[in-house]
């Protein structure tokens, strides 16, 4: 789809659901499967425009002129999609099934590795929960810096 296609149907879903109109983000497939169910949407968590060029940076030797340019469309549930580096999420499945993946690969790392993380020297509780909350952060899919 291209970005005046999508115009036009935002423009002709205003008219007939109203400007005020939550806008949801659902799998396809999944829905086609399960039959649709608001439960397993996502909205819209950020929208970008990311450079179409295969090298990142800016050439120094060679002008290189505009970059084209994608509309990009983030949500936060990257369970069903195909470009998921995690092997779990790169077969569809359905919502539940995917939340029940997640969570035993979270209690698998829990096991090895997360139950491990103590405070460090004379770190307090609160100084302990900020470094791994800051680990987790800089880790997270909604960390943009």
């Amino acid at each position: 789809m291209i970005l005046t296609e999508l115009i036009e149907l935002l423009h002709k879903a205003q008219i007939q659901a109203g400007p005020s109109a939550p806008v949801l983000l659902c799998f396809e497939p999944g829905a086609m499967e399960n039959g649709y169910d608001e439960k397993a949407t996502e909205g819209i968590s950020d929208v970008r425009l990311v450079d179409d060029w295969p090298l990142p940076g800016k050439s120094l030797v060679t002008h290189e002129g505009d970059k084209p340019k994608k509309l990009v469309l983030f949500y936060d549930n990257h369970y069903n999609l195909d470009s998921s580096p995690h092997p779990l999420c790169r077969q569809p499945m359905s919502y539940q099934s995917a939340n029940e993946a997640i969570m035993d690969a979270f209690e698998q790392w829990w096991h090895l590795e997360g139950s491990g993380m103590r405070p460090l020297g004379e770190e307090d509780q609160e100084a302990h929960v900020k470094r791994i909350s800051a680990i987790a952060w800089s880790t997270a899919a909604y960390n943009y810096f």
